[in-house]
């Protein structure tokens, strides 16, 4: 029990950065009884992207039965003591509130953003909102802030002495290889951003996910052995064991580091599908 509401803790903590939610959740996850120990060495080799964050949180939530009830209900609990201290401070005279006004003001570009998109939408404090969402959230400003300092970056040492009319060759020396890091860097990280705010718009506007990011995925997935018949998730879960067997293999006969890691990372994808088909098909234990 002690475990699981440590879980739950992570899960709701809206102020831990996607890597260091990876870390804590491996750490919980290496002292889970019934974890894979594969799949342990294959997340210690590998550590922090969002797909091993993703199968972390994945491995998780089953091993310790949380559903999104749980984290709900963790979520209300939480809201209800910041209520009681939102209730305490209702009492503050016009002399704070002029104070906190002053606070915005002279907030960084960090906080205010924030604020801004807080206030866009709304919703993402609403108890009901999906968890993927809610990791989004963080996400976001993560990748937001990682291009403003690439692009920044990237201006300063390139774009700024050209237009103030230097010469290329007296421009602050930088390789070719390093601009385009850079420039590749910030590219990534409007583009996720960007992704990331077509799932809050789409989700204010329609009232549903949208599900192009990649943290939908398990959900996706989800939904597609949801809409199996029980004759297509028979024939998928043969298929899917042969596919389990054949990438084994080959990821024990491959040479080259990167190709192991891609096939021992497609054995997982392929064991936690099949985990879901064969719980369709009534089968509790298979996959393990």
């Amino acid at each position: 029990m002690k475990l699981k509401n440590e879980l739950l803790g992570l899960l709701t903590d809206a102020e831990l950065k996607p890597n260091n939610l990876f870390n804590k959740l491996f750490d919980l996850f290496r002292k889970t009884p019934g974890r894979i120990i594969t799949q342990e060495k294959y997340l210690n080799r590998v550590g922090f992207n969002q797909t091993t964050l993703n199968t972390l949180l994945y491995e998780l939530k089953k091993l310790y039965g949380v559903t999104d009830s749980d984290i709900k209900k963790h979520l209300n609990d939480g809201n209800l003591k910041i209520n009681e201290v939102k209730n305490k401070s209702l009492n503050d005279n016009s002399k704070e509130i002029k104070q906190t006004i002053e606070v915005f003001e002279n907030a960084s570009t960090e906080v205010k953003q924030e604020i801004r998109f807080r206030d866009e939408f709304p919703f993402i404090n609403d108890p009901e909102l999906p968890v993927e969402l809610k990791i989004l959230v963080t996400d976001k400003f993560n990748h937001y802030f990682a291009f403003c300092d690439s692009h920044k970056e990237l201006f300063d040492s390139v774009v700024l002495p050209l237009l103030e009319g230097k010469n290329f060759n007296e421009v602050e020396s930088i390789s070719n290889d390093k601009i385009f890091e850079l420039a590749k860097i910030a590219v990534g990280n409007f583009e996720m951003d960007q992704l990331i705010r077509d799932e809050f718009v789409y989700y204010r506007d329609e009232h549903k996910i949208l599900g192009v990011h990649p943290i939908f995925k398990e959900r996706k997935l989800q939904e597609f052995v949801n809409n199996m018949t029980i004759a297509d998730a028979a024939k998928r879960a043969t298929n899917l064991e042969n596919y389990i067997r054949r990438d084994t293999n080959n990821a024990e006969k491959a040479t080259k580091p990167e190709d192991k890691i891609r096939l021992e990372g497609k054995v997982i994808e392929w064991k936690r599908e099949l985990v879901l088909v064969n719980l369709k098909l009534g089968i509790q234990d298979a996959g393990k």
